[in-house]
């Protein structure tokens, strides 16, 4: 019969003992959270995208529904706003920032979101350059300062003027 000297079976226990306490403060911890998040206001949060002026920078995001949205800045006057939505059929809309639009529908005007885009819930402003697009319950509104813009989402694509 083997036998553990005293002093490492203290040792151990305690251990043991410290894990245990830690892994109560972080469920608590957790708990905690998770009940601070749910009473916390509602409202718009605006996720601003910064970059250094001569590097060219693209954003994608999910907004509800499934609706995928990329915004795209070289320069204050070369930037775009794009969203795509592939159910029930393919379509997507793209706006540059002289307020013009491209739009296609059909098998083609397609694209995908690159891995690990995030989806935003309803409420979620992003702004670049000159764009602002919001997530709202349906999908996407984006505009530029001058009201111009469209909102889409899996059934609808409208232009605003």
């Amino acid at each position: 019969m083997t036998t553990t000297p005293p002093g490492l079976r203290k040792q151990g226990n305690m251990v043991v003992r410290g894990a245990l306490a830690i892994m109560i403060i972080l469920l608590i911890a957790q708990a905690l959270g998770h009940r601070a998040a749910s009473t916390a206001p509602t409202g718009t949060m605006t996720l601003g995208l910064l970059h250094e002026p001569s590097k060219s920078v693209i954003y994608e995001f999910y907004g509800p529904h499934g609706t995928s949205c990329e915004m795209g800045y070289v320069s204050a006057t070369n930037a775009y706003a794009y969203c795509v939505t592939i159910s029930p059929k393919t379509e997507y809309i793209q706006m540059n920032t002289k307020g013009v639009y491209k739009t296609c529908v059909g098998p083609n005007c397609g694209s995908n979101a690159g891995l690990n885009t995030p989806t935003l819930s309803a409420g979620i402003r992003v702004v670049e350059g000159p764009f602002t697009c919001t997530t709202v319950s349906d999908g996407v509104q984006c505009r530029l300062a001058s009201g111009r813009g469209f909102s889409i989402n899996a059934t609808t694509i409208t232009k605003l003027t």
